[in-house]
């Protein structure tokens, strides 16, 4: 009697049960268990049995010792949770087509963003540079290119944009083409031109940080015809219409940064009132009004150059049909 009633006291034994309790709620969540339960203060040794083995000093079946009682096993822990990692899609094998400095070339659609072909691009947009040039303005950018697939080389080949010769073909994201190119076509700034005084009533200062933050003061009163130079830059006193105003940098910042989705057709978005005018809510008002008055079939035709207007997408570009 005197040993049941130690194998009861043990069984029973309320730290164990705490102890198998805080496992159970901690489990999913460690791979050691809570062993901050089992370090006791006072250094006292406690015994915790496996729920598969049977208490020590007597039976695992209760017909062995008059009303002795067999601890349930715990449940087992459910699995540890670990995040769900996804894979970008680089699969992309459909050929679209978009523009580029008033150029068709054919691109991907990879992970959201259009990869243009990089050849494509050398011996159309680029093809007054040379290779070192191009390399030189890449290294300072830090623009990379990735390589296309077996399927998306075929499909070059296929729609005899690549010589079926081709062993590869470079892939350049359509924000990192922009940045190329106005690096390679627009560093140099049209000359100054002198404001009409007599003209100008109202002005007021604009911006846009696109790839660099280029300052300007914008005279509404300018445009008087599609296409109207209308804001004139504060570094370099040049005149460039509002569209054309957000192609226009200076400096390139954020070279340390991962550039993804320009698009030089949203330069209403781009281009913004600077803050500090005293009438600054009004002036924003005044402004958002008169780019909702620019002609935008006119936008479409000012960055075709005369060319066959296209059907925009979604994306901007055009499915290419074999």
């Amino acid at each position: 009697m005197e040993d049941d009633h130690q194998n009861d006291q043990q069984v029973n034994n309320p730290h164990i049960n705490k102890v198998l309790k805080t496992y159970q709620m901690s489990a999913p969540r460690s791979l050691q268990g809570p062993n901050s339960v089992l370090d006791e203060p006072s250094g006292a040794a406690v015994a915790v049995c496996s729920p598969k083995a049977p208490m020590a000093g007597g039976d695992s079946e209760s017909g062995g010792g008059g009303g002795r009682k067999t601890p349930a096993p715990a449940p087992p822990p459910p699995p540890p949770l670990h995040p769900v990692l996804y894979v970008p899609d680089q699969s992309g094998c459909e050929l679209f087509e978009t523009e580029l400095e008033w150029e068709k070339i054919a691109c991907f659609m990879v992970g959201g963003e259009m990869r243009l072909c990089l050849p494509q691009i050398l011996n159309t947009v680029l093809r007054d540079f040379t290779l070192t040039q191009i390399n030189q303005v890449c290294d300072e950018l830090r623009i990379y290119c990735s390589r296309c697939t077996p399927e998306q080389l075929d499909m070059l080949k296929h729609c005899q944009i690549l010589p079926v010769t081709a062993p590869s073909c470079g892939l350049m994201t359509k924000t990192n083409a922009e940045r190329l190119c106005f690096a390679l076509l627009h560093r140099i700034p049209p000359p100054a031109a002198p404001v009409p005084e007599d003209v100008v009533t109202f002005s007021f200062e604009v911006f846009h940080d696109v790839f660099g933050k280029t300052r300007g003061v914008c005279m509404p009163e300018l445009y008087t015809e599609k296409f109207s130079a209308c804001i004139q830059c504060v570094e370099c006193k040049a005149l460039f219409a509002p569209q054309r105003f957000v192609n226009h940098i200076h400096r390139f910042t954020g070279t340390n940064s991962c550039h993804w989705g320009y698009k030089r057709e949203n330069w209403k978005a781009y281009v913004k009132v600077s803050h500090g005018h005293p009438d600054y809510a009004q002036v924003v008002n005044l402004f958002e009004t008169f780019k909702e008055q620019i002609d935008e079939s006119a936008t479409a035709h000012f960055f075709s150059r005369k060319r066959k207007q296209v059907r925009h997408t979604k994306y901007d570009i055009i499915p290419i049909i074999t």
